[in-house]
């Protein structure tokens, strides 16, 4: 028999209620089961992914094709790289534990490929009904960074939250960067990697997962603190590419436009979502100042600097 068509990673940490739901949302998929696979790697939780879920899993399995892996604790981009290396499908879908897939998320994904076969693909993301106004600000930022990409040429970058690419193009990158530590620049640079090697990007709207981050106030300020440490990383590596993340910007023109973004969508009701917006930016550039002070990576003299 033939082997999937598509295999799903989703890196798992701790969040069993979450990756219940995400496996749910997978099992109804409109993709017949056996073209799709899904890879969970465990990385490192304290109650094994597969005990915690061994009802679930069973309760699947007429429907949903689900091997779990489990390493040490080695971050997000690690366990991606574990869950792609045990990938048998043509193509590798990127999840996330918190996510919720749209049924017909894989089969929308496949029918891009089918016109665009080596391209990366970065799919539309989403808040749930119930999200929190969190989880709505940070769909503001990312909705308009998505929409900046779509109105001018050149790099795109996505979210691993809804991220798919052909999976000998994943391999010929050698997977994510292991410099990337935290959850955060793994992706754009990924992202960055494949475009600079003259790679296609393709964005997908109609492909579809519901992302709904659930914040207090204190892990929406650490959230972003950690999108600036990963995003100077990026820019640094980018830096000797000659690339840029926003060609033709005026300095601070995009941020001020971001902030807004949320008043110009729908008034003055967007106010306090406007705030959340700029209270984000403030956590990402006291971000890029600690990594500046305090860089996360520092290759050792003799140590080859990945490149692109």
């Amino acid at each position: 028999m033939a082997g999937p068509e598509i295999s799903v990673v989703i890196p798992a940490f701790e969040r069993i209620s979450a990756l219940d739901g995400c496996l749910h949302a997978l099992a109804a998929q409109t993709l017949p089961p056996s073209k799709f696979e899904v890879i969970v790697c465990d990385d490192g939780s304290r109650l094994p992914v597969r005990d915690a879920l061994a009802s679930t899993l069973g309760a699947l399995a007429d429907r949903l094709c689900v091997r779990v892996i489990r390493q040490d604790n080695g971050g997000p981009a690690a366990a991606r790289n574990r869950g792609a290396g045990a990938a048998i499908g043509r193509y590798i879908a990127f999840t996330d534990d918190d996510c919720r897939p749209e049924p017909d998320w894989l089969e929308r994904l496949l029918r891009h490929f089918a016109m665009r076969p080596e391209a990366l693909v970065g799919g539309g993301l989403r808040t749930t009904a119930g999200s929190d106004r969190y989880a709505r600000a940070t769909q503001a930022i990312m909705d308009f960074v998505y929409a900046e990409q779509e109105r001018r040429n050149g790099l795109r970058v996505f979210s691993t939250s809804n991220l798919a690419l052909p999976a000998s193009g994943f391999n010929g990158l050698g997977g994510f960067s292991s410099m990337f530590q935290r959850p955060a620049g793994e992706d754009y640079d990924l992202c960055a990697r494949w475009y600079g090697g003259g790679g296609e990007i393709a964005y997908a709207p109609d492909a579809v997962v519901a992302h709904d981050h659930a914040l207090t106030l204190g892990a929406y300020w650490l959230q972003h603190f950690t999108y600036g440490r990963g995003l100077l990383q990026v820019r640094r590596r980018l830096r000797r590419t000659g690339v840029s993340l926003r060609p033709g910007s005026l300095p601070g023109s995009f941020h001020l436009r971001l902030i807004a973004s949320p008043v110009a969508r729908t008034g003055p009701r967007g106010a306090a979502c406007a705030f959340l917006v700029g209270l984000a930016q403030a956590a990402t550039a006291a971000g890029v100042l600690a990594e500046l002070a305090v860089p996360t990576f520092r290759p050792k003299a003799r140590q080859a600097v990945e490149s692109f």
